[in-house]
């Protein structure tokens, strides 16, 4: 898995939720330019998370998800860029993948056969 500190970002989502409720009804507040600054760096550091576990995915073995993983990254965020490197990479999966349909080797197991149960209560 990653590491803890590109995954456990729940307090930091948790902090936008709230900056974006304090916008939303306090608006005129003196304390609303605070506010702005901590929901951007929010938003930045999620940014930072989702282009991580892009990346990461795509290590993984999943070139797909890890491409949808991105363009989901800049739907969500359209305010931030990317690093260069980060753009590259993207290009470049984007280009590895263009033409080619995802597929799996066997078919996906929905459901575990009957006989496992049977078998766990020695049947």
């Amino acid at each position: 898995l990653p590491p803890a500190f590109e995954r456990d970002l729940e307090d930091v989502r948790a902090a936008q939720i709230a900056c974006d409720a304090f916008l939303r009804f306090h608006r005129g507040d003196r304390r609303t330019p605070k506010v702005i600054k901590v929901r951007e760096q929010a938003r930045a550091l999620l940014y930072r998370q989702a282009v991580f576990l892009a990346r990461w995915t795509e290590q993984q073995g999943r070139p797909h998800a890890a491409l949808a993983r991105w363009q989901v990254a800049h739907l969500e965020y359209p305010e931030l860029t990317a690093k260069a490197e980060d753009s590259a990479w993207a290009k470049q999966l984007g280009a590895r993948l263009a033409g080619k349909a995802l597929s799996y080797p066997e078919e996906p197991k929905l459901h575990p056969p009957a006989s496992v149960l049977a078998s766990e209560q020695g049947r």
